[in-house]
């Protein structure tokens, strides 16, 4: 829906879905196992979800380090719904976590530099 208006879609919304779509597609290009199974998370859809996180910022400043950790939790959702009896549930949630950090340091930078603008 190309030219859409998404004012009233709260931008955390947004960063979640994004962040499911990414995983779909990582777990499709790994042929259903876990995205991050597969090295085309870490050359794309991880790289991606860098972009979509320094993207929504820029659109949306005040809610930066929000909208990274909604990508990962919306990424983090999708693996525990297509593996729901994962018994390593701890340790995904600490990784992604941790795979969030470098999100929300772009989105933070990317939000700056669009205030001094």
């Amino acid at each position: 829906m190309a030219g859409r208006d998404t004012k009233g879609i709260s931008p955390l919304w947004l960063a979640a879905g994004a962040g499911a779509a990414l995983w779909i597609a990582g777990t499709l290009m790994a042929g259903g196992r876990e995205a991050w199974d597969a090295p085309t998370y870490m050359l794309l859809i991880y790289p991606l979800s860098l972009v979509v996180a320094g993207l929504l910022a820029h659109r949306h400043p005040d809610q930066a380090a929000g909208i990274a950790f909604a990508l990962f939790a919306g990424q983090m959702a999708v693996l525990f719904v297509l593996n729901p009896g994962g018994g390593m549930l701890p340790l995904g949630v600490i990784v992604f976590f941790v795979m969030s950090l470098p999100a929300v340091l772009v989105a933070t930078l990317v939000a700056r530099r669009k205030r001094k603008a």
